[in-house]
């Protein structure tokens, strides 16, 4: 008996180590990969916008003001008026019907200048694809100069895009502040960053900061997620770049992040069938997770019924029920218990308890932490199967001994 005490104090204490020492490693690999990565997407944009890009950017930008001329027929009154209720409908049944929360009303975000309206409806309501992939609409043929360079500009963000996991291209002109263009041809195409409905959003401000640097080579600006209306107000985070060509800036380029690039590079195959036992997320200084959880991404059906069905009593919940996932929103609160397992304590907004190991991620523009998590019941079961199986083994060496010593007082005369 004191052997089995004995052997069960050392399987505790083996198992407390090697656990914590797991999601350690789990966490320090995750941060080394994710710094990777990320550096490598920071060279690529650098790459992508060369000097040959940038004077494509600058024809661009050349087309879409001499839009009017080029497609004049489109620019009267009685066209214009037509564009305005077919767009109108546009917003209300594909936009503002597929929010989840916050819906606003069409006048707080309908373009109203007459150049919105021609893009918007050229290549917004005119584009055959469905939303979420208008980006697949390249070439118009409609004889515009925009539409000859947005064809190349187009087909390589495009690529870009799909290889790295970015959400978004915006290229905005400086002097007047207009969005010229933008890869997934969202509500914010040709809107002004200026004046116009979306000027106090983070994209904006990002914008205007890289646009306001006198430095005489590009660096990159930086802004964390936040609910962006034109992105159905997901939370999108930004990486603007000014766009210099013999020392002249044509443009801004501003880079927009879902919580996707992040949760494609640390969510591989092996957390999703094992994320009851290890998750992981990015959080802040404030512990609120940047990026959806582990079970969304593996089981968003029952992660959705989940949120709906806590939602009911805790606010925090509720609104990541209406938004339909827990980036931006949900996080944890720091125990004030002893560790445990040798890790940190906490609680979810789920009032599940894990045991989390943080480290400090060096990414540019980004003041995260990679988190590493599991529950305490999964620590708990765990030990709990050990120890069942440890007991059968010693009732098992019990039994056999117990039946040898019985042999040897039969064998003895």
């Amino acid at each position: 008996m004191v052997i089995s005490i004995f052997g069960f104090s050392i399987l505790n204490n083996h198992l407390k180590r090697s656990t914590a020492k797991e999601l350690e490693q789990l966490t320090f690999h995750k941060k080394l990969l994710l710094e990777d990565e990320y550096d490598e997407v920071l060279s690529e944009i650098k790459t992508l916008f060369s000097d040959e890009m940038i004077s494509n950017v600058s024809e661009l930008k050349s087309g879409y003001f001499n839009y009017s001329s080029d497609k004049w027929s489109m620019f009267d009154a009685d066209s214009l008026a037509k564009f305005r209720k077919l767009l109108s409908n546009y917003y209300l049944d594909e936009f503002i019907g597929k929010i989840n929360w916050s819906k606003p009303e069409l006048e707080e975000i309908f373009p109203e200048r007459d150049q919105e309206i021609a893009m918007q409806y050229t290549y917004l309501f005119k584009n055959k694809w469905p939303a979420g992939e208008k980006e697949k609409l390249v070439l118009l043929e409609d004889g515009s100069s925009y539409d000859l360079y947005h064809s190349f500009i187009q087909s390589n963000f495009r690529d870009f895009k799909r290889i790295h996991g970015i959400n978004n291209i915006y290229l905005v002109d400086g002097a007047s502040g207009d969005v010229f263009y933008n890869l997934n041809k969202n509500i914010a195409f040709a809107t002004n960053l200026y004046s116009g409905k979306f000027k106090s959003s983070e994209i904006s401000k990002t914008f205007q900061e890289a646009l306001a640097a006198t430095d005489t080579e590009a660096r990159f600006f930086y802004s964390d997620f936040s609910f962006f209306l034109p992105e159905y107000n997901k939370p999108m985070a930004y990486i603007a770049l000014p766009l210099i060509l013999y020392n002249e800036k044509v443009a801004v380029a501003v880079i927009e992040l879902g919580s996707e690039f992040f949760e494609n590079i640390l969510f591989d195959e092996w957390l999703v069938q094992h994320w009851e036992g290890a998750s992981i997320n990015l959080i802040d200084n404030d512990n609120k997770f940047k990026l959806n959880e582990l079970q969304q991404y593996a089981e968003p059906e029952k992660y959705a019924q989940t949120l709906i069905k806590k939602g009911i009593r805790n606010k925090t919940l509720s609104q990541a029920a209406k938004i339909g996932g827990g980036a931006n929103i949900i996080g944890f609160k720091e125990s004030s218990d002893q560790k445990k397992f040798e890790l940190k304590t906490g609680t979810t907004a789920f009032n599940h308890e894990i045991l989390y190991v943080n480290l400090p991620l060096q990414i540019k523009g980004f003041d995260y932490q990679v988190l590493g998590y599991s529950t305490v019941n999964y620590h708990k079961n765990l030990l709990r199967t050990a120890k069942s199986k440890i007991l059968l083994v010693y009732i098992v060496l019990l039994v056999l001994a117990t039946f040898t010593l019985s042999l040897i007082h039969i064998s003895e005369p």
